[in-house]
């Protein structure tokens, strides 16, 4: 039997005991936060195949572009947020042609900061949103990069606009469709599909 000292030293620990606990579970200081750094390193300009699913990274968006667009953008600036601001380049990028065209390019952080998902297929899309042009479900990892529930900006190319949508199978809550987004705001880091109409 528990001697009387004992027992009172007991009973005296367990409010201690249970705001270690609290305290573990729940931080001031642990609260979600929209601040994040993205991955380092080479090949984050990634290029996929709406079509075949192949996958190329690339150390620049130059390189990248090139490629997404078959060779035809070859001279877009190093940082795709260059790019995303001119208008010559966003004119020259929705005139490629087949074999490849760039469709949409997806971004890891706000305000179109790397790393980047260049999607492309072999066409534009059509005038109408009333179709799906191409679609991506669930989104791929490439390089390392797991792409859903990792968008937060985003910006569409020849003819295409772009939904996203809460689940891979393509349903729940969606934002667009729209081409462009600096900051998807309530929605980022919730995409596990894409649309492209």
């Amino acid at each position: 039997m528990m001697n009387r000292r004992y027992w009172r030293l007991f009973l005296a620990s367990i409010p201690g005991l249970l705001l270690a606990i609290a305290g573990a579970v729940w931080s001031p200081t642990a609260s979600a936060s929209t601040d994040r750094n993205g991955p380092k390193g080479p090949g984050l300009n990634c290029a996929y195949s709406l079509e075949t699913a192949a996958v190329r990274c690339f150390a620049t968006a130059t390189e990248a572009i090139s490629f997404a667009s078959g060779g035809t953008v070859a001279k877009a600036p190093s940082d795709f947020r260059d790019a995303v601001r001119d208008p010559k380049l966003t004119e020259q990028i929705n005139n490629a042609k087949a074999p490849a065209v760039l469709i949409g390019v997806e971004y890891y952080l706000e305000n179109y900061g790397t790393p980047a998902l260049y999607y492309y297929g072999s066409h534009s899309c059509t005038t109408t949103i009333s179709d799906v042009d191409y679609y991506s479900a669930p989104l791929p990892t490439v390089s390392g990069i797991n792409w859903n529930n990792n968008i937060r900006s985003f910006a569409a190319y020849n003819n295409c606009w772009q939904r996203l949508y809460d689940y891979p199978n393509c349903t729940g809550t969606y934002y667009g469709y729209s081409g462009y987004s600096v900051d998807l705001g309530s929605f980022r880091d919730r995409a596990e599909c894409i649309y492209w109409s």
